[in-house]
Protein backbone atom coordinates (compact mmCIF):
# COMPACT_ATOMS: atom_id res chain seq x y z
CA UNK A 1 0.00 0.00 0.00
CA UNK A 2 2.94 2.05 0.96
CA UNK A 3 4.39 1.81 -2.86
CA UNK A 4 1.14 1.93 -4.55
CA UNK A 5 -0.56 4.99 -2.68
CA UNK A 6 1.42 6.71 -0.43
CA UNK A 7 4.89 7.12 -2.30
CA UNK A 8 3.19 8.15 -5.76
CA UNK A 9 1.20 10.81 -3.84
CA UNK A 10 3.99 11.89 -1.52
CA UNK A 11 6.54 12.08 -4.26
CA UNK A 12 3.60 14.23 -6.94
CA UNK A 13 3.02 16.77 -3.48
CA UNK A 14 6.81 17.10 -2.71
CA UNK A 15 7.14 18.79 -6.68
CA UNK A 16 4.21 21.07 -6.32
CA UNK A 17 3.97 24.46 -5.33
CA UNK A 18 1.70 26.68 -3.16
CA UNK A 19 -0.43 22.98 -2.36
CA UNK A 20 -3.22 24.55 -3.57
CA UNK A 21 -5.29 21.82 -2.70
CA UNK A 22 -6.61 20.99 0.51
CA UNK A 23 -9.89 18.51 -0.16
CA UNK A 24 -10.83 16.82 -3.01
CA UNK A 25 -13.61 14.26 -3.62
CA UNK A 26 -13.68 12.55 -6.97
CA UNK A 27 -16.59 10.34 -8.10
CA UNK A 28 -16.24 8.16 -11.25
CA UNK A 29 -18.83 4.93 -12.12
CA UNK A 30 -17.85 2.01 -9.27
CA UNK A 31 -15.12 4.42 -7.77
CA UNK A 32 -15.22 7.19 -5.45
CA UNK A 33 -11.92 8.57 -3.30
CA UNK A 34 -11.81 11.27 -1.33
CA UNK A 35 -8.21 12.91 -0.61
CA UNK A 36 -8.05 15.82 2.11
CA UNK A 37 -4.41 17.48 3.74
CA UNK A 38 -4.10 16.87 6.98
CA UNK A 39 -1.14 18.73 9.54
CA UNK A 40 1.81 18.04 6.85
CA UNK A 41 0.71 14.99 5.73
CA UNK A 42 -2.62 13.48 3.68
CA UNK A 43 -5.06 11.41 4.21
CA UNK A 44 -6.86 9.31 0.63
CA UNK A 45 -10.11 7.03 1.50
CA UNK A 46 -10.95 4.89 -1.95
CA UNK A 47 -14.30 3.56 -2.10
CA UNK A 48 -14.81 0.61 -4.48
CA UNK A 49 -17.76 -2.27 -4.68
CA UNK A 50 -18.17 -1.87 -0.62
CA UNK A 51 -14.45 -1.67 -0.03
CA UNK A 52 -12.70 0.80 1.49
CA UNK A 53 -9.19 1.99 1.96
CA UNK A 54 -7.92 4.70 3.93
CA UNK A 55 -4.03 5.42 3.63
CA UNK A 56 -2.99 7.78 6.81
CA UNK A 57 0.31 9.33 5.72
CA UNK A 58 1.18 10.77 9.00
CA UNK A 59 1.58 7.00 10.46
CA UNK A 60 2.43 5.67 7.08
CA UNK A 61 -0.33 2.77 7.56
CA UNK A 62 -3.35 1.84 5.23
CA UNK A 63 -6.39 -0.40 6.41
CA UNK A 64 -9.20 -1.86 4.89
CA UNK A 65 -12.97 -1.60 5.62
CA UNK A 66 -15.80 -3.96 4.26
CA UNK A 67 -19.37 -4.51 4.18
CA UNK A 68 -19.33 -8.30 5.34
CA UNK A 69 -22.65 -8.73 3.76
CA UNK A 70 -21.59 -7.79 0.54
CA UNK A 71 -17.84 -8.65 0.51
CA UNK A 72 -17.08 -11.49 -2.60
CA UNK A 73 -13.30 -12.94 -2.48
CA UNK A 74 -13.06 -12.38 -5.99
CA UNK A 75 -13.91 -8.38 -5.58
CA UNK A 76 -11.38 -8.66 -2.56
CA UNK A 77 -8.84 -10.43 -4.84
CA UNK A 78 -9.20 -7.62 -7.69
CA UNK A 79 -9.22 -4.91 -5.39
CA UNK A 80 -5.88 -5.57 -4.34
CA UNK A 81 -4.73 -6.24 -7.71
CA UNK A 82 -5.62 -2.97 -8.75
CA UNK A 83 -4.51 -0.93 -5.84
CA UNK A 84 -1.56 0.04 -7.85
CA UNK A 85 -3.46 1.18 -10.88
CA UNK A 86 -5.60 2.73 -8.05
CA UNK A 87 -2.68 4.53 -7.06
CA UNK A 88 -1.92 6.20 -10.50
CA UNK A 89 -5.11 7.32 -11.13
CA UNK A 90 -5.56 9.35 -8.13
CA UNK A 91 -2.06 10.72 -8.62
CA UNK A 92 -2.79 11.38 -12.24
CA UNK A 93 -5.82 13.19 -11.25
CA UNK A 94 -4.20 14.96 -8.78
CA UNK A 95 -1.39 16.29 -11.04
CA UNK A 96 -3.93 17.65 -13.71
CA UNK A 97 -5.98 19.50 -11.08
CA UNK A 98 -2.98 20.55 -9.34
CA UNK A 99 -1.05 22.39 -12.70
Amino acid sequence: MEESVGIPIRELLSREKGGQVKRLEIQGGDISWEYQVKNGGFDIKLHWKGIIFRWDDQTHRGNVAVNLDTLSVRDTFLYMVNLPSFGQMITGKLAKIME
